[in-house]
Parts: C-alpha cells; structure tokens; sequence
C-alpha cells in the first residue's frame, strides 16, 4: 500500500523571511530572490553597524565634527544678525566712516590699512608695513597715503571696498566646510563684523582666510 504523502503549505505568519524565499522559488523568481537577498543582508550589515560600539578615536571625532558643525551654524546666525544692525546703523549714522584692517604674521611681519568711506565711495587710502626687529636683513618698509585722484594706484594694502562688500565677502567665507575648517564670526562692541573666516585644521600658522577689520568710525 502506497502511502500518499501530503506537502503542508507553510504558515506565512509563522515562518517570515523563509517563507519569501519559498514563494519566490515555487514561482521560479530566481532573481527576485537573489535581489532580496542582497537587500536583506545589507540591512542587517546596517543595523549591526549601528548597534557596535564606536571605538574611541572614532567617538571623538564624530564628537568634533559635530560641534565645529555647531560653531558654523552659530556664525550664520551672528553673521545675519550683525548684517541687520550694520544696516540699521547705516540708516542712522550715513554712509561715511573710517575702518582699518591689516595683516599680523608669526614670521614677524604685520601692515595695517587705513580706507575711508564718503557717501558710499572709497575716497581715500594709508598703508603701513613693519617688521620685527629680530627679522635679519628685513626690507626697508613701505608706507603711501592716497587720494581721491590717485586712489588704487598702490599694489600693496587691502582692496578699496565698503564694509558693504566685506559682509558680502564674509558670507562666502562661511560657507566652506565644517569638517575640514574652524569657522569663525565675530563682531565689535556695536555689533558690526570684526572677523570672518576660518582656518583649515592641519594649518597652525597664518592660515586664518577671511576678513578683519582692527577698528571702525563714523565720520562726517
């Protein structure tokens, strides 16, 4: 006597993931199957990477990069904020003032630039260089006063631009990345831009990119 023997159809409930595998067979979807494979172990190598510990090295930079994430989001912020009280001030006082910025280096060299604003346009420009005294052989320093009739005609110094322009320029400065930079924005006692830049990380010295401006006046 033959015994019949009966295939018992598994319980999808019960069964899950196996149970897709053999619907997909018993309909010969041979590539489904591989494809839900794949999906399926690279779900699990994800979840695993999430559930491992970090080892410590990684911690701490994954800890870094989130708050230099956090300083340039913070700059954005100071940076829109002090943009609205130069133009409120500007409304108040005009658009006539007297700024200075310059250049300080570890290697002993340092210049300033003194740029003067009337109605809106440069009008005028002083430079001074000096270097230290324990510079060997330093050069003679340069140093020149410009009028409104040879104003720009000098290549060194800082560029004949309103602090209009600066805070357009800032704004460029702080969009570089936070991982590989330390973005910075700060202003002076009247909230106007003092500094704005970064510096990349693996640069210790005279590296800093961006705009400084060592003092501000309004003038008639």
């Amino acid at each position: 006597m033959v015994k019949k023997i009966i295939t018992k159809k598994p319980d999808l409930k019960k069964s899950g993931f196996f149970v897709i595998i053999y619907e997909m067979k018993n309909k010969k979807n041979y590539a489904l199957i591989v494809l839900f494979l794949v999906i399926t172990l690279e779900g699990v190598f994800v979840w695993q990477n999430k559930l491992m510990p970090k080892p410590e090295n990684e911690r701490e930079e994954i800890g870094k990069n989130r708050e230099r994430s956090n300083e340039k989001r913070l700059a954005i912020k100071n940076y829109k904020k002090s943009l609205e009280t130069w133009e409120k001030l500007k409304r108040l006082n005009g658009e006539s003032y007297i700024y200075k910025t310059g250049i300080a280096s570890w290697a002993g060299y340092k210049n300033e630039t003194k740029i003067t604003i009337k109605n809106g346009i440069p009008i005028a420009r002083e430079f001074q260089e000096s270097f230290m005294d324990y510079i060997k052989d330093a050069p003679t320093p340069e140093s020149y006063s410009e009028n409104f009739e040879n104003l720009g005609t000098n290549k060194k110094g800082a560029p004949l631009v309103t602090i209009d322009y600066l805070y357009k320029e800032c704004k460029q400065k702080l969009r570089v990345s936070s991982r590989d930079n330390i973005i910075l924005f700060e202003t002076d006692d009247d909230g106007i831009i003092a500094y704005c830049g970064y510096a990349p990380l693996n640069c210790s010295d005279d590296c800093n990119e961006g705009v400084s401006i060592n003092s501000f006046e309004w003038i008639k």
